[in-house]
């Protein structure tokens, strides 16, 4: 049967009620199910003001057992699936978070990731990095202004998913929706190379994951940290940034960050060759374009988008790839 918009708002309310009580409590099953029950309700759109509130008690539910509920292997999964969860209600109830709501969503997300161990043998492949992840996605496109605390959540979520991998083994890919994240080590002097004929490495997402996008670096670069143990996280995702006056149109984020086996970042500046990166597009680009594509990068500095040190061009063999050489 078809709930009538009072029977919804009525149902919505009791399950939210069970959601803030089943937080206080630290039963994550019971809050999880809650969540997914309002968001089918919400989903109705027969819900109206109740709605609204609703999705503001659900985040407020998630953000409490985040942080009140013990970390361990099965708990900070649950976690990273609640605050997905949440999240996908309140931009249903909402159409868009609100700065308050986006704000708590994203410390919620940091506070889990500060929450794994070496002990927290979580599966970054399965549920929890497509828990984590789709909580990350439903912060994308929903507020510019927290563009560096989603690139910290994102490098935060990297380098914990580097104690689970090893020199030379295949990328260890966490995705879900507009957010891939992969991280591989390097070990550049073994005799299975991972230099390509130009000597260059590459970072890329694993099999399973669409797209082609990747980052060339040379491995004489990556050499300079052999000792290191480097770390390197690559990303993928929609835009999480303010958009450039001067661009019309934009592609989505390619990233990467290099770690160090202690967890600080390396800065990597005036390469000889430059940073190849291969960036996938949606519509083809041809030479008759009304439009002229061009590099950017975000300098969080002078939080601004700036070309310096970037050129461009169009993969002559393939309309649908541009490549972007940064030094």
């Amino acid at each position: 049967p078809v709930l009538t918009a009072n029977e919804t708002t009525t149902l919505l309310t009791s399950n939210t009620a069970t959601a803030v009580s089943a937080a206080e409590s630290g039963d994550l099953s019971t809050l999880a199910t809650s969540i997914e029950n309002s968001l089918s309700l919400i989903g109705t759109g027969n819900t109206g003001d109740t709605g609204t509130s609703s999705v503001d008690s659900l985040l407020d539910a998630a953000a409490t057992v985040v942080s009140t509920a013990p970390d361990t292997t099965e708990t900070i999964t649950q976690k990273a699936d609640i605050i997905r969860k949440a999240t996908k209600a309140a931009i249903a109830g909402n159409g868009q978070l609100t700065q308050t709501q986006a704000n708590k969503t994203v410390q919620a997300i940091k506070k889990v990731l500060g929450g794994l161990s070496s002990s927290s043998y979580v599966d970054y492949s399965d549920d929890f990095g497509s828990s984590v992840t789709g909580a990350i996605a439903g912060l994308v496109n929903q507020s510019d202004s927290l563009g560096q605390e989603i690139s910290q959540a994102v490098d935060q979520l990297g380098q914990a998913m580097g104690s689970s991998v090893s020199e030379g083994q295949d990328p260890l890919t966490a995705s879900s929706g507009g957010v891939q994240v992969s991280v591989q080590k390097f070990d550049l002097e073994s005799t299975n190379s991972v230099k390509d004929s130009n000597g260059n490495v590459l970072l890329k997402h694993d099999a399973n994951t669409t797209g082609t996008q990747e980052v060339q670096i040379s491995a004489d670069t990556l050499a300079a940290f052999a000792s290191l143990n480097p770390v390197t996280v690559f990303t993928t995702s929609d835009s999480y940034l303010p958009r450039n006056p001067n661009a019309t149109e934009r592609s989505g984020i390619v990233s990467f960050t290099i770690f160090d086996s202690s967890g600080n970042e390396l800065e990597v500046t005036d390469t000889e060759n430059g940073i190849l990166i291969k960036i996938s597009l949606t519509s083809p680009i041809f030479n008759n374009n009304t439009w002229d594509p061009f590099c950017q990068f975000y300098n969080y500095t002078t939080i601004a988008w700036e070309t310096n040190g970037c050129s461009g061009y169009v993969d002559p063999n393939d309309f649908y790839t541009y490549y972007c050489n940064c030094t």
